[in-house]
């Protein structure tokens, strides 16, 4: 019966080989379902078959498998929009927001920092080695807010899009051993500011970080100036800037 369900669903479907192509599209996929980036953490996966199935479609195979698992049942449910925004700081803080990123053979972390004019002032990208997309979504966190102390901001406003980074940086639910390190270091840093808070933003409303995942290929962090931005990004600056309403579609 097993053998008979993976032979139907390889069949049409795209065929994905090696670990990190895998990882990378099993964390779309349940982006796709609005379910945590770190739901499946997998290692050494050496082939993966993906097929586009409505996820509105609580009778499709996919929910089938999902409720079968996590004893969860699925209700099917019309696609709903959702408006978000950029917040810039109050006045006397300091704003950062920061991503983790993984695929094509990277694992990495990005970190923006903005004023409460809303102006860009500095950011980083930074590649690392081996990590899960949560342990990469604390590690910006991090260096976002190691950055803005560069700055000597004695206020700081970090923002994610990882719920599950966030929690951690909170110290709120299972965090991992491995996220101690990062943690202790979180701690101390907020330790020395005078405020310091942490949101959630959906990553329509965090493109500038997420965009900055494509822009280094070695091991290593780098630091960008605004006279060091190329114009994707400085349009999407300017569109944050000016309070550009993005649409988040979930199902």
């Amino acid at each position: 019966m097993a053998s008979q369900t993976i032979d139907s669903h390889r069949a049409n479907a795209e065929a994905i080989h090696g670990d990190l192509p895998c990882k990378k599209r099993i964390v779309e996929l349940l982006e796709e379902l609005c379910l945590p980036k770190g739901l499946f953490p997998l290692d050494d996966i050496e082939e993966g078959h993906f097929k586009d199935v409505p996820i509105t479609d609580s009778k499709s195979p996919l929910m089938d498998k999902l409720t079968e698992c996590f004893g969860v049942r699925f209700t099917e449910r019309a696609s709903t929009t959702k408006k978000v925004i950029w917040s810039p700081p109050p006045s006397g803080w300091l704003k950062v927001n920061s991503d983790g990123s993984l695929g094509d053979d990277r694992y990495g972390f990005e970190a923006v920092v903005w004023d409460y004019k809303a102006d860009f002032l500095t950011a980083l990208a930074a590649r690392t080695g081996a990590s899960s997309i949560n342990i990469l979504e604390l590690k910006g966190i991090v260096a976002g807010i190691k950055l803005c102390s560069t700055l000597h901001a004695p206020r700081i406003w970090s923002e994610t899009d990882s719920t599950t980074a966030k929690a951690w940086a909170e110290g709120k639910g299972l965090i991992p051993w491995n996220a101690f390190r990062d943690l202790r270091q979180l701690r101390f840093l907020v330790g020395q500011l005078i405020d310091w808070k942490i949101t959630h933003v959906y990553k329509e409303a965090n493109s500038v970080a997420d965009l900055l995942a494509s822009t280094q290929s070695t091991i290593g962090t780098f630091i960008f100036s605004p006279s060091q931005l190329w114009e994707d990004i400085q349009a999407l600056l300017q569109d944050d800037k000016a309070g550009k309403v993005y649409d988040r579609v979930s199902q």
